[in-house]
């Protein structure tokens, strides 16, 4: 029984990276599985076996993960303060502010 469930566990997984690794149809892959090992179980246990040799070699092909939205930084890029780039030792100029008979 534990070799079913492992292959069956296997299948489920196989399936849900194939559908494009969707949220809520574990169900829907798991009774998929399930279905498919029986149906491969009485055709003879050659066939389950063979399968899950299948399944097990179709996951070690690397398979790329959708494609996925970047998040944009929309918000403008900060100046680096003049100060900084300053020695700290040098005193900081002033600028003489002229003043209007408002």
């Amino acid at each position: 029984m534990a070799d079913s469930e492992e292959w069956i566990r296997n299948r489920a997984y196989a399936l849900w990276e194939a559908d494009g690794y969707t949220h809520g149809k574990d169900a829907e892959h798991w009774e998929q599985a399930r279905k498919e090992f029986e149906a491969a179980s009485a055709s003879g246990k050659k066939g389950a076996k063979t399968s899950a040799a299948k399944t097990n070699a179709a996951k070690s092909i690397a398979v790329e993960p959708a494609p996925t939205d970047p998040v944009i930084d929309t918000a403008p890029a900060k100046a680096k303060p003049k100060a900084a780039a300053k020695s700290a030792a040098a005193p900081a100029k002033t600028r003489a502010v002229k003043k209007t008979g408002l």
